[in-house]
């Protein structure tokens, strides 16, 4: 069974109402922990819709919480840091779920990069953490 804990490592997830939104969402931590405070790069998963981003679509099969076609939000990429990720845990405003497994990760890393909807200063920070998965 995948770990169900929150530390920031890549491919963690964790599902919280955020920047403007009203329902939550899936997140998942695409870059190891880096800086001091650490800090990371959270993508949003979110239902698949005609005018939504292709570039990654996962599936059911993907991760226990999905239940449908979802695409990974990279217009909506953050950098955060892990401390107030985890205190939003704390405080029960968001949820710790299963992380996603590496070849899923990959996938999702190697889209932050191909997507033309990523933020520009959200693909110079990846880049230095992008080995050859993302090539």
């Amino acid at each position: 069974m995948p770990r169900k804990r929150f530390s920031g490592d890549p491919g963690d997830a964790i599902r919280f109402s955020s920047y403007g939104e009203s329902t939550p969402h899936l997140y998942v931590v695409v870059t190891p922990p880096d800086g001091n405070p650490p800090q990371v790069v959270i993508v949003n998963l979110t239902s698949k819709r005609r005018h939504s981003d292709t570039t990654v679509v996962l599936r059911p099969t993907h991760h226990p919480f999905l239940d449908r076609e979802t695409v990974v939000n990279f217009n909506k990429a953050r950098i955060v840091r892990v401390e107030t990720l985890m205190h939003r845990i704390e405080d029960g405003i968001a949820e710790a779920r299963e992380a996603f497994s590496e070849d899923v990760l990959k996938v999702i890393q190697k889209g932050v990069l191909q997507s033309k909807r990523t933020p520009l200063h959200i693909q110079k920070y990846c880049r230095k953490f992008c080995g050859p998965q993302c090539q």
